[in-house]
């Protein structure tokens, strides 16, 4: 849709999708509802109508985040992923989609709505069902789940952002891998 005009469909839906590709190439400073607009080729007051400010807009954005991040979980979930493949699937997701992942983690934005909460809940709940489909419940189901997001989260941030050093060979599907394989043990 980028710089052609906008004609018919799901108007939020594509703002949305522009705004994602906006931020993904220029960043969160890139992003402004007068900027997505003409990106669009919609009047101004479109997007305005949509999400009201730039914050209802950044909030749909996050909650698209979480729903695709959502998704990519559940993909390897139904393909039989243990939470290792869980985890790799969630490194992916923040490769691919680096400025987004940061967004979507960087401070909570307040007030956050009822479905960008609703798509978060449904993230994690992916992660939650990955640990339960790999062990009979147990009362630390919860824990064990928090302690392979974070892991996984954790080296995702740290490769994103250059803290791990790259080795030619690496990569950072094989350091979830090794690094969640071994807290299994």
């Amino acid at each position: 849709m980028s710089r052609e005009a906008y004609h018919h469909g799901d108007l939020r839906t594509a703002l949305v999708e522009e705004a994602v590709a906006t931020i993904e190439e220029g960043g969160l400073d890139a992003l402004s509802v007068r900027s997505l607009a003409r990106r669009a080729g919609v009047s101004h007051a479109a997007p305005a109508h949509h999400f009201g400010d730039r914050h209802g807009l950044v909030d749909a954005v996050i909650g698209e985040g979480f729903l695709r991040l959502r998704d990519a979980l559940a993909s390897a979930l139904v393909a039989g992923g243990s939470p290792v493949e869980v985890g790799v699937a969630y490194s992916r997701f923040a490769l691919d989609n680096p400025r987004l992942f940061a967004l979507m983690f960087g401070p909570v934005q307040e007030p956050e709505s009822a479905t960008t909460r609703a798509a978060k809940d449904a993230a994690a709940a992916v992660l939650r069902e990955s640990v339960r489909k790999d062990a009979p419940p147990a009362p630390d189901e919860r824990r064990r789940a928090v302690a392979a997001w974070a892991t996984t989260h954790g080296l995702a941030v740290l490769w994103v952002s250059g803290q791990i050093a790259h080795e030619p060979d690496a990569s950072l599907e094989a350091l979830v891998r090794a690094v969640l394989l071994d807290a299994r043990r």
